[in-house]
């Protein structure tokens, strides 16, 4: 599973000129952590960041005998999920990724947080949230959503006969909602990775930088918390068969 930086996307949108794809050299740093676990058998192009459509992945091009094209493709022969970060440190001040959630499709947008585990994002009822990337998620449209409810199950407290969750960051910001469960994949649609089932957050109140930031939430890969990470999801789902992340940030 790899997190790989790209530019700063702009509007929403697959046709948008500054959805870019990223650096593939990033993909040495995911099979650099596969070798650390025992994993030696990636192969030598696999480890240059040189991917193909014969090889479930379709990568930029300027591997030579491997032209390729522009798109990160799930890479089903490996088990490779990738995903695009997009943002930076000076203007953004954060790095955040696409998430694809429910059936049909919503794609949304959410702050890369390693400090803790709660995936969350407005949901379109939503009482007080900000103008954000994506449209706020229709969770009356997701034919695959449903509300966690009050009881042993539930991680949180009782709100409205759902099970609610409140959640502050030590910067001041917050945000409060109710856990959900749904189909949900890294990256946006075209990467094509295979959907999991994971406990999400549908936040109808959100104050101080989770208002005003462009994206739309937040997704907390800490293995810490109630709930099992998207993360944790992946790797005991049989699309990735290694219990291994990487996380690239590198310009060049």
């Amino acid at each position: 599973l790899a997190w790989l930086a790209a530019e700063t996307r702009g509007q929403p949108g697959p046709s948008s000129p500054s959805r870019l794809p990223p650096p593939m050299r990033c993909f040495s740093a995911v099979w650099a952590a596969a070798s650390a676990a025992g994993d030696t058998t990636a192969p030598e192009w696999l480890a240059a960041g040189c991917f193909t459509a014969e090889d479930g992945v379709v990568a930029p091009g300027a591997c030579p005998g491997r032209p390729g094209g522009r798109q990160l493709l799930y890479d089903a022969v490996h088990k490779v999920e990738a995903a695009r970060l997009y943002g930076n440190v000076h203007e953004y001040a954060y790095y955040y990724v696409d998430l694809v959630v429910g059936n049909p499709p919503q794609r949304t947008s959410v702050i890369l947080d390693t400090g803790s585990s709660v995936v969350a994002f407005p949901c379109k009822a939503c009482r007080h949230c900000g103008n954000h990337i994506d449209p706020n998620f229709d969770f009356a449209k997701s034919g695959t959503a449903a509300w966690v409810p009050c009881g042993s199950g539930c991680h949180g407290s009782c709100l409205d006969n759902k099970c609610g969750y409140h959640q502050s960051y030590t910067e001041g910001s917050s945000i409060r909602g109710h856990w959900f469960t749904d189909e949900v994949s890294i990256g946006d649609m075209i990467q094509r990775n295979p959907p999991v089932q994971a406990h999400l957050g549908c936040h109808d109140d959100e104050n101080r930088l989770f208002y005003t930031q462009r994206a739309n939430g937040i997704i907390g890969i800490s293995p810490r918390g109630g709930y099992n990470t998207i993360v944790k999801e992946i790797v005991q789902s049989p699309h990735v068969d290694k219990n291994v992340m990487a996380i690239c940030l590198a310009e060049w």
